[in-house]
């Protein structure tokens, strides 16, 4: 299973409408370079047993910064978070550090990264109303909170990149003259 076949993009589908129910600004952010950020509840998601712990940093700064930007908007009435870089206190440092998964589950239903020889052929999805992507990474991240013995914070975010429609390609054949 995987691909895009057998599911018409349900799970982007789905989490877009939770989402929106929960914060309709926060649904999707449009990133530089066709990606798109794209958080998500991590209930109803089920993660293999295997991941690698990867630092934002190492894959890009901007990346980083992306993330980072986001977790703080999402997070801000819980948590003061600031970047690993910043010389301030009172509040949680983000390392960039997070879990990086080659697939996911939902609802039974495989996802997997373009950038994870294990998630490749699943690594196509829709958003938007059927507007067809590549899932390049699927992070899960957990952030510690100043005070002990609080829950962690943690989201599941999936990074994804919009395909280009080519100017030189018409639409249908009959637009070409």
């Amino acid at each position: 299973m995987g691909g895009t076949d057998d599911r018409r993009g349900s799970y982007t589908n789905f989490l877009a409408r939770v989402q929106a129910e929960d914060n309709p600004r926060e649904s999707i952010q449009d990133l530089p370079h066709h990606h798109s950020l794209i958080l998500r509840p991590t209930e109803n998601i089920d993660f293999p047993a295997h991941f690698q712990t990867v630092r934002l940093r190492a894959i890009s700064n901007e990346m980083y910064r992306l993330v980072y930007d986001h977790l703080r908007h999402l997070w801000q009435l819980e948590e003061h978070i600031y970047s690993d870089v910043a010389m301030c206190g009172g509040g949680v440092a983000f390392t960039g550090e997070v879990k990086s998964y080659a697939y996911l589950h939902f609802y039974k239903t495989r996802y997997g990264a373009a950038t994870r020889h294990r998630g490749f052929k699943a690594r196509f999805a829709y958003i938007d109303g059927r507007l067809p992507v590549q899932i390049e990474y699927l992070f899960l991240i957990s952030q510690k909170r100043r005070r002990e013995g609080r829950d962690p914070l943690t989201t599941t975010i999936a990074i994804v990149r919009r395909f280009q429609k080519n100017g030189y390609i018409p639409d249908f054949p009959w637009d070409a003259w």
